[in-house]
Formats: C-alpha cells, sequence, structure tokens
C-alpha cells in the first residue's frame, strides 16, 4: 500500500471517496500511476476476481479494487457501470443465490436496488476503465477493456 498522503493513495480515495486500493506494477512510482483508469468491482476470496487481478498485474496494468461487498455501489453507481458494458441488472444477477428466484427480472430498477441491498447477489467481478466496462467472465474478458 502506497504511503499516506502519497500520489497514488489521494487518487484511489479520490475516485470512489471510499477506501479504495490501488495496485501498482512493480518498479512503478505510485505518482506515474494512472489509478482511475482500471476499477476492478470484486470479492477479494473470489477465484474469478483473484484471476482478474493476475491478469491484469502480469501486464503491468494499474489499477483500484474495490470490494463491492463492503463498499457498495450505489444504485446510480452500478446502472452507470453496467450501461458502460451493455448490460442489463439481470444479466448480472447471480441465479444460484437464495433469493435470486424471487427477482422480477423485467424491472431494471427494482433489480437494481435489490443489487445494492444485498451483494451476494451481483455476478463478479465487473471491471471499469473510462467508458467501458465488462462483467469479466470468462476473466479473460477483461483483456478486452485493454485495447
Amino acid at each position: 500500500m502506497p504511503s499516506p498522503g502519497s500520489a497514488c493513495e489521494r487518487k484511489a480515495g479520490r475516485a470512489s471517496g471510499r477506501g479504495a486500493v490501488c495496485e501498482r506494477p512493480p518498479g512503478r512510482a505510485c505518482e506515474d500511476i494512472a489509478v482511475d483508469e482500471v476499477t476492478v468491482y470484486e470479492k477479494p476470496t473470489c477465484s474469478t476476481c483473484q484471476r482478474v487481478i493476475g491478469l491484469l498485474a502480469e501486464r503491468g496494468i494499474a489499477f483500484r479494487r474495490v470490494d463491492y461487498a463492503r463498499e457498495m455501489l450505489t444504485v446510480e453507481e452500478l446502472a452507470g457501470v453496467l450501461a458502460k458494458a451493455g448490460l442489463r441488472p439481470r444479466d448480472v444477477v447471480r441465479m444460484k443465490e437464495p433469493g435470486a428466484g424471487e427477482l422480477s427480472l423485467d424491472d431494471d430498477q427494482a433489480v437494481l436496488r435489490e443489487l445494492v441491498a444485498h451483494p451476494s447477489l451481483l455476478e463478479r467481478p465487473l471491471v471499469e476503465s473510462g467508458e467501458r466496462a465488462v462483467l469479466a467472465r470468462p476473466p479473460e474478458r477483461v483483456l478486452t477493456l485493454l485495447v
């Protein structure tokens, strides 16, 4: 983690308004990284999320990690990320989770509210870069943001 007050820490915190973590490639100073470029909304224990983090790190891509279960997006923020990905809320529901079957999947606003209220229902990881985003399933899908 960068030292308190470093440019890297300031960018990570400013980008989300929360305690986001900046990951930087080895050998790059925090001041040289555009932290706002890539954000990974993840659950740290998720193996798919870990594979996405590994793919980005292997390629030297700086990114911010946001544990969406602890720092959930607002309805508006989640709607914005999904719009960038060209996805409807129903597309990111984890259908095997308890309660998913009771959702009215045709009501986008209701599904968004439920995803925010119950983060375990949200499929992961979502990765955002500028005006684009992807649901990185399979993990290699994250690479489409890098071209």
